[in-house]
């Protein structure tokens, strides 16, 4: 087991484009994730970003988050091999799950009294976007 705490949220993008045109059901959803870290820190960053488009692709909503987990040294040690860091892909599920779960409280937060207050993020299934480790060479 890892032991970690998730020590700061940010907000890098937010933006309404444009105002919903139709129902709910004809919004279409576009997410990017990325993952990096901070030796010095002993932190995983993880930023995803969601993409509200209309029927058309164009864009209605952007939001896009950074949240850093920091691990505890013992365990950030026990990553290390060689010269890569190596995150396991249960570790980096469990990260972009709990990401995912905050950006629907700030989605939330920044829609309340606009015309998208009615959207709720859906479910994501991690396990379908993460496939391996993430393995990141250790720069000297």
């Amino acid at each position: 087991m890892v032991r970690f705490n998730m020590v700061k949220i940010t907000t890098k993008q937010f933006a309404i484009v444009s105002e919903p045109k139709g129902e709910q059901s004809s919004i279409g959803i576009e997410w990017g994730f990325n993952v990096n870290y901070s030796m010095g820190m002993h932190r995983i960053g993880i930023t995803p970003t969601l993409t509200l488009l209309d029927e058309q692709n164009q864009k209605l909503l952007i939001l896009s988050l950074f949240c850093e987990f920091e691990i505890h040294p013992d365990d950030w040690q026990a990553m290390i091999t060689g010269k890569k860091l190596i995150v396991p892909k249960n570790l980096i599920e469990y990260f972009i799950s709990q990401t995912v779960g905050t950006m629907r409280g700030v989605l939330y937060c920044k829609t309340e009294d606009t015309p998208y207050s009615f959207f709720v993020l859906p479910s994501v299934n991690v396990a379908e976007i993460v496939q391996t480790d993430a393995e990141f060479v250790i720069e000297e």
